[in-house]
This record gives structure tokens, C-alpha cells and sequence, in this order.
């Protein structure tokens, strides 16, 4: 968008409309990977720890056990819940000392060996000076760790 100013000089404006600005989680089956479904978590800050909740489509039989399993130490599930066409996942984040763009993995397997599905999570972990985030519907700040770089540690020294 464009307009002129008073002295003449062309002024570029940046409007978003509602469409392009969302607060909902994104689940996407992966076009590349079978049974492998990316879900885009949004903006979280370094030194906390969020609780995700999402819904995520499966193709297990209602009968079977399921088994998570990540390689990462900052993830685990939390909580499911199987309906005929999806999952309810409740995962735990913690982004304790990682900043940038992250990308974790769960993978859920039948306990017959059967069948398996990875859910990948895709975050952006904003550092200790870079703002607040405005978290998505499904992400919840559960806590917040001291940051022994700070002025907030109460030892006193020697």
C-alpha cells in the first residue's frame, strides 16, 4: 500500500488483514512423508516451559496401545486421547537453553509394531531480550526458570 506524504515522497504502509493473522495451531499431514504430520507451535520464549494441546488425525485401529517415544529431553506426552478420526495431544515443552528455529519429533507406534506415525513440532524460541511472544490457542506457559544470568538469582556472593 502506498500513499504520498506532504513533501512528496511515496509512503509504504504495511496493513495485515485477518486472514494472514491467526492464533490457532497449525496440523498438517506431511505431503512429503507418509504418516507424518507437522504441527506449527508459533513463538515461544527461551527459559520456560509451555504445555501444547492439539488435535492430530491418526490411522490406528481404536483397539491398540499406543506407545510414544522422542529423542528429545525437553519433550514428552503428556496426555491422549483417541476419538475415531483424531488424536487430543497434550505434549510438554521445555526450552530451557535452545533459541532459534526447533524442530522436535514424537513417534507413536502400535505396540504390535504395526503401524507408526511421527508428529513433528516446529517452534521459533525467542532469547531472553527479544519480547514476549503472543502464544497460540493450545499453547499454555506452565512455568518459568530462573535465569542464572540475571539480577533475579538470590545468591549474594562472596
Amino acid at each position: 500500500m502506498e500513499s504520498q506524504n506532504n513533501s512528496g515522497k511515496k509512503k509504504r504502509t504495511v496493513a495485515f488483514t485477518p486472514s494472514c493473522v491467526d492464533d490457532e495451531l497449525h496440523v498438517i499431514p506431511s505431503k512429503s512423508l507418509p504418516n507424518t504430520v507437522d504441527v506449527y507451535v508459533g513463538f515461544l520464549k527461551v527459559c520456560h516451559k509451555y504445555s501444547i494441546h492439539f488435535k492430530t488425525p491418526h490411522h490406528f485401529k481404536s483397539t491398540e496401545s499406543i506407545c510414544c517415544s522422542t529423542p528429545s529431553l525437553g519433550l514428552a506426552a503428556t496426555k491422549f486421547l483417541f476419538h475415531e478420526s483424531h488424536i487430543l495431544m497434550t505434549v510438554e515443552y521445555n526450552c530451557e537453553h535452545k533459541e532459534g528455529v526447533i524442530t522436535e519429533s514424537l513417534k507413536l507406534s502400535s505396540e504390535s509394531g504395526g503401524e507408526e506415525m511421527m508428529v513433528i513440532l516446529h517452534m521459533e524460541i525467542l532469547g531472553k531480550d527479544q519480547g514476549t511472544p503472543s502464544l497460540r490457542e493450545g499453547v499454555k506457559c506452565i512455568e518459568r526458570f530462573l535465569d542464572y544470568d540475571s539480577e533475579q538469582s538470590d545468591w549474594q556472593g562472596f
